[in-house]
């Protein structure tokens, strides 16, 4: 099982733009097809990230559209995403406190699971 939580900081937005498109979604393939060779029987598992919010503007939405297109161009049924809510951490730190990241793992899980083919914990 990989999971791959790519883009957090390509879309900060103090950056400035967005990665282009085309440029992302190539990139983000060629990682996938080099993670296919290296580990050709592993579940893969994408996810944008907690840390990435819509608000001023739409990184999270644009995000996951790069992430789900990355996926499709893939077309490998061991390849998916998995969408993450926002967790914006605290008043001291914007990275998720300890109870976001069990609210993280709670939310992965059944992705996970689904994955590797493992039922629902009792």
């Amino acid at each position: 099982m990989i999971v791959v939580s790519l883009g957090t900081n390509d879309f900060n937005l103090a950056l400035g733009e967005f990665p282009e498109r085309e440029a992302f979604v190539s990139s983000y393939v060629a990682f996938l097809r080099a993670l296919r060779a290296e580990y050709a029987l592993a579940q893969i598992v994408l996810t944008e990230g907690a840390i990435v919010n819509d608000g001023e503007r739409p990184q999270k939405s644009v995000l996951r559209a790069y992430v789900a297109e990355a996926v499709r161009r893939i077309g490998d049924s061991r390849v998916r995403a998995a969408p993450s809510n926002h967790y914006p951490g605290d008043a001291c730190d914007v990275h998720p406190t300890r109870d976001q990241h069990a609210a993280m793992a709670r939310e992965l899980e059944p992705v996970l699971r689904a994955a590797v083919g493992w039922w629902a914990a009792d």
